[in-house]
């Protein structure tokens, strides 16, 4: 990726855990070597690190519900991470970022090159991100009026359904 991309910048923060399947010290040499990752170390505060980063990429294989991605969205960063318990949850796909199958780098580099080759869906993800709270807000207040329409029988087909109609606009 790095040869088609000359101009991004891949940094890499957090110290290398001793785990099968963790980055090896010998792999992450070679990467330094080659350029084509910058290691920034392992940090007690991510937030200069993530103010610096227009995308924040976490593939993890296994995980709870991440700290860094959390923190990452909380700064107004788009995500990409693995379709993992846990990371899964954080990602509306194509919205705040993309999903990938987990222990596919060819799945990964091709969601970043999302980015790369379309820097204006950054904007985009931002602003959703930042206006976060609003999309919930309004997804909440869709799902109390759909039930309370649905009990008190207000409509009678579908297509009088004016729930289906604003989660479609809310959606799109």
């Amino acid at each position: 990726m790095k040869e088609k991309h000359k101009q991004v910048r891949f940094k890499l923060l957090g110290r290398l855990l001793n785990s099968p399947d963790s980055i090896r010290q010998e792999e992450l040499d070679n990467w330094q070597e080659s350029e084509m990752v910058e290691y920034l170390g392992g940090t007690e505060d991510v937030r200069p690190y993530i103010r610096e980063c227009s995308v924040y990429v976490l593939p993890s294989y296994r995980e709870g519900t991440p700290r860094s991605i959390l923190e990452a969205m909380s700064m107004g960063r788009p995500v990409i991470t693995t379709d993992a318990p846990g990371c899964r949850e954080t990602v509306e796909e194509g919205v705040n970022g993309f999903l990938v199958p987990v222990k596919d780098s060819q799945a990964l580099a091709e969601a970043m090159e999302k980015f790369i080759e379309q820097p204006e869906r950054i904007e985009l993800d931002l602003w959703y991100i930042n206006n976060w709270s609003l999309w919930m807000d309004l997804k909440i207040i869709l799902k109390t009026f759909k039930a309370f329409l649905e009990k008190s029988n207000l409509y009678k087909t579908a297509e009088d359904d004016p729930v289906r109609t604003l989660e479609r606009q809310v959606n799109h």
